[in-house]
């Protein structure tokens, strides 16, 4: 699988460099109750308890969508909190351009393309331990993985700057995985399978 199939590898790559002076968290998904967007909703409260300044949009429709509502009602998260349903892929690739930090702690995940393509459009990923792109991407490297343990203090550590070095480092790693994934750079590697199997 290639993180361009089925659109513009143009569309996807976004090469300025984010703002991190203000959080702008997105979640794009299914809105199923193994995504774990209701545990992002919880830790982001105690964030916002702890005094911190941050906006959240959640893109997707699904099952989970009235209950996940009615959470953000009942925490008083209205203002940092966003319901988009479902959108379009071209506005999809918009929201990811303008956020830079993207969470979805979604556990059992395959994959998950979303992570990939949040990596391209310059968004700092935040993902659960062991699932999805956990092994495509290093933890404290080029991604932060949590579980429902972790991910208050992770999500504090993100906001507090970690350092503005780390940030830049960690974006730098994950262009570099998803960089890997282009057209180009997936059909080079099956030519060099290709050729190493005949020439045996």
């Amino acid at each position: 699988m290639c993180l361009s199939c089925n659109t513009s590898e143009s569309m996807f790559f976004y090469d300025k460099e984010k703002d991190f002076s203000k959080a702008k968290f997105v979640t794009v998904a299914r809105l199923l109750k193994l995504k774990n967007i209701d545990m992002v909703i919880k830790a982001l409260k105690s964030v916002k308890e702890m005094g911190f300044d941050f906006e959240y949009t959640i893109i997707g429709d699904g099952p989970e969508k009235s209950y996940l509502e009615k959470l953000v009602s009942d925490l008083q998260m209205e203002k940092e909190i966003k319901f988009t349903g479902w959108l379009s892929q071209k506005e999809v690739i918009r929201y990811l351009q303008i956020a830079n930090i993207f969470i979805m702690p979604s556990i059992p995940e395959t994959l998950g393309r979303v992570y990939l393509e949040a990596s391209a459009a310059g968004c700092l990923c935040i993902g659960h331990k062991g699932s999805g792109v956990d092994g495509f991407f290093v933890d404290r490297k080029s991604a932060i993985f949590s579980d429902a343990t972790t991910i208050n203090d992770d999500i504090v550590e993100v906001l507090k700057g970690l350092s503005s070095d780390d940030i830049q480092e960690y974006l730098h790693s994950a262009k570099e995985t998803v960089e890997d994934l282009r057209w180009s750079g997936v059909s080079e590697k099956y030519i060099t399978l290709f050729t190493k199997s005949i020439n045996i």
